[in-house]
């Protein structure tokens, strides 16, 4: 029991830690079924969340997790954690700029860059 006790302290230590700082601890490696399932949600999205790009999907477009997987391992293949980003803004949304680092935000400032596109297009009839 007290070995339990020590480890969830240890490991609601990290969590914290990391939700402070953002920042990705090595040595967590993924699933092995990650590229399978990668590629099986990329096939039904277009588009990148963010800032609405189109392009041919795999080459470009990124599953991001928006719970880091090495944070919660269980969510690492469930949809409902993940957005498709393109690269460019899964690294400075979804990555603050450096893939060292994890935005627990990401979701809300994508769809904020999203909605301000749509404003804009609005206005001037184009982008």
């Amino acid at each position: 029991m007290a070995d339990l006790i020590r480890r969830l302290t240890i490991d609601l230590t990290r969590r914290l830690a990391h939700q402070l700082n953002g920042r990705i601890p090595e040595g967590r490696s993924r699933s092995s079924d990650w590229p399978r399932f990668r590629r099986a949600y990329l096939k039904s999205y277009r588009e990148c969340f963010a800032c609405g790009r189109r392009r041919a999907w795999y080459r470009w477009l990124d599953a991001h997790h928006l719970v880091p997987f090495y944070a919660e391992p269980d969510l690492e293949l469930e949809q409902t954690n993940l957005m498709p980003l393109c690269r460019r803004c899964h690294l400075l949304i979804g990555h603050l700029g450096s893939w060292r680092m994890a935005n627990l935000e990401s979701s809300y400032y994508a769809s904020t860059l999203r909605d301000k596109i749509e404003q804009w297009k609005n206005r001037t009839g184009s982008l």
